[in-house]
């Protein structure tokens, strides 16, 4: 990841902890029901066009920064917040990081694969850009797929669960 963005979150419950950083995260990322997500910057490129026979080329690739930026949500603990809570909630950033995480990593494995583009024409350069978009599109959201395989309600199960398990 090349940059974090940690959002405060706040609460005495699990509940109130999950439905804060839900409603922070939806500033930064585009699923409602996310408590975390990755963005990632695209490339950019330079296109020519000539004056005489009209044709149009692509002359330069950029990539913008930061690559990877994650928005994480923090809490600060309360100073009488509950063993157990404190507990809970260090499993869930945990988690969340170690997903995130891996999100970034798809991303500089794909990006590793980028097309050379330059000196092709426009129409065919923006095809294979956009082929590679979608492959790294389909690597992501089977990356979801595995790790919530129903979902990310069943991972808050999952966390909800063992605050039950472990709780008072």
């Amino acid at each position: 990841v090349s940059s974090v963005v940690y959002f405060d979150i706040k609460g005495r419950t699990s509940r109130t902890l999950m439905d804060s950083a839900r409603r922070k995260a939806s500033r930064y990322c585009r699923s409602k029901r996310a408590i975390a997500c990755l963005r990632t910057v695209g490339v950019g490129f330079r296109m020519s066009t000539s004056t005489l026979t009209g044709e149009c080329r692509v002359t330069k690739v950029s990539w913008r920064k930061p690559a990877t930026t994650a928005f994480i949500p923090r809490w600060s603990t309360p100073k009488r917040a509950p063993r157990y809570l404190v507990w809970w909630w260090k499993k869930v950033a945990a988690r969340v990081g170690w997903h995130e995480a891996q999100h970034a990593k798809i991303y500089w494995e794909h990006r590793a694969k980028f097309p050379r583009i330059v000196g092709l024409d426009c129409a065919k350069a923006k095809q294979r850009v956009r082929r590679w978009s979608s492959a790294l599109d389909r690597a992501q959201n089977a990356f979801d797929r595995l790790d919530y395989p129903r979902g990310d309600a069943a991972s808050q199960k999952w966390f909800m669960q063992a605050l039950r398990n472990f709780g008072p």
